[in-house]
C-alpha cells in the first residue's frame, strides 16, 4: 500500500516543471517573469517533501549514504558539465563551489539536502523537543531571510543589498544562495508536517491554497512591475503557499494500492531531474535546439527512452549499480 501517492505523482510533475524552466518554455502571451515565479515553486516543494520523509526516522547516516551514492554516479554521467563550470575558477572559488553547490549542475540540490538533513538531525538531538522545534523554525526563517537578500530588491527599499559581482564576498554570497539556506525553511516545513502530524481537511487545505496563491500572485506581480524583474526568487508569501500545497497533498493522501506506480514516479522524477542537463547539452550540440517547447518535448522523449532502458537493465546481473541512480 502507498499512503503518499499524491506526493509521488507531484514529484514527477515538478521534475517536468524544472525541465520547462531550464528550457525557457513559457506559455505564449503570458508574463514570463510571473511564469518563472510559479516554476520556481518546484524546488521548494522538493525540499518540503524531503523534510517530510526524513522526519519519519531522522536517520542522517542512512540518508547520507543514499545521497552520496546518487551524487557520485551522476557526477560520472555529468562530468563534462561539471568540468565546464570549474575550468575557469580559481582554487578558492572551486573549493567554495564544491562545498556549497557541488560539482555538477544538479548537484547543488543534493549538497543542500545533505546540509539541511545534517543541521536538522543535529538540532533534533536536543532532548527538549519544543526547544528543538523552535530552533529549527528560527534556522529556517534566518535562511529564508538570507536568501531574500539575493533578490535585486528588498521589501523595504529598492536596490540590491549586496552586489553579487563584488569580488570574493559577492561570490560567496551567491554560492551560499545555491546551498542549504535556499531550502532550509521548506525542509523544516515538511519536517514539521510529519513530526507534528499536521493534517487539515480538504476544504481547509483548498481555502489555504486559494488565499496564499492570491497573495503569491499579487506580491509577484507587484515586485515584477515595481523593480522591473525578470525573475522572483523569494516572495514572502512563497513559504506560506508551499505549506498550503503540502497540506493539500496530505489531505488527499490515503492508503492506496499504488505501490509500484508510486515507486515509478519517485524513480523517474529523480532521474529526470538529475539527467536533464546532460540531455539538454547533447541536444544543443547535435541539433542546435536547447530552448523552447521543442527542446522540452525532445528532452522528455530522450528521457523516456533512457528510463525505459534503466528499467530493463536495473535488475540484471552486472547492472546492480543502477539502483544508485535514483
Amino acid at each position: 500500500m502507498n499512503k503518499y501517492f499524491p506526493i509521488d505523482c507531484t514529484k514527477l510533475v515538478l521534475a517536468v516543471v524544472i525541465v520547462l524552466l531550464h528550457t525557457n518554455s513559457f506559455l505564449p502571451g503570458g508574463d514570463i517573469a510571473l511564469q518563472r515565479a510559479f516554476y520556481n515553486l518546484a524546488v521548494p516543494l522538493f525540499f518540503c517533501f524531503s523534510g517530510f520523509f526524513f522526519a519519519r526516522n531522522v536517520d542522517f547516516k542512512k540518508s547520507l549514504r543514499h545521497l552520496t551514492a546518487l551524487y557520485l554516479i551522476w557526477t560520472l554521467v555529468l562530468f563534462p558539465l561539471g568540468y565546464f563550470r570549474f575550468r575557469d575558477l580559481t582554487l578558492a572559488e572551486a573549493i567554495i563551489n564544491l562545498l556549497t553547490s557541488g560539482f555538477i549542475p544538479t548537484g547543488w540540490f543534493i549538497v543542500a539536502l545533505v546540509q539541511c538533513m545534517g543541521l536538522t538531525a543535529l538540532i533534533w538531538e536536543i532532548r527538549n523537543k519544543r526547544a528543538a522545534a523552535a530552533l529549527l523554525a528560527i534556522a529556517g526563517l534566518i535562511c529564508f531571510a538570507y536568501c531574500s537578500l539575493y533578490n535585486p530588491y528588498s521589501h523595504t527599499e529598492a536596490g540590491a543589498l549586496l552586489n553579487t559581482d563584488d569580488g570574493m564576498a559577492g561570490f560567496i554570497f551567491l554560492r551560499l544562495f545555491w546551498s542549504f539556506p535556499r531550502g532550509m525553511l521548506y525542509f523544516v516545513t515538511g519536517f514539521a508536517f510529519m513530526r507534528l502530524n499536521i493534517r487539515v481537511s480538504r476544504n481547509v487545505a483548498w481555502a489555504a491554497v486559494a488565499v496564499t496563491l492570491a497573495a503569491f500572485v499579487a506580491e509577484s506581480v507587484h515586485d515584477i512591475a515595481a523593480y522591473h524583474l525578470n525573475d522572483v526568487f523569494e516572495p514572502l508569501s512563497k513559504p506560506l503557499l508551499v505549506g498550503a500545497l503540502m497540506a493539500l497533498l496530505l489531505a488527499y493522501s490515503r492508503p492506496a494500492p499504488h505501490a509500484t506506480a508510486g515507486k515509478m514516479c519517485r524513480e523517474s522524477s529523480t532521474m529526470l531531474y538529475m539527467a536533464h542537463p546532460i540531455i539538454i547539452y547533447l541536444l544543443d550540440k547535435t541539433t542546435g535546439i536547447k530552448l523552447g517547447w521543442t527542446a522540452t518535448a525532445m528532452v522528455l522523449a530522450v528521457f523516456a527512452l533512457m528510463f525505459y532502458v534503466y528499467l530493463l537493465l536495473r535488475d540484471r546481473k552486472g547492472f546492480g549499480f543502477l539502483k544508485y541512480a535514483t
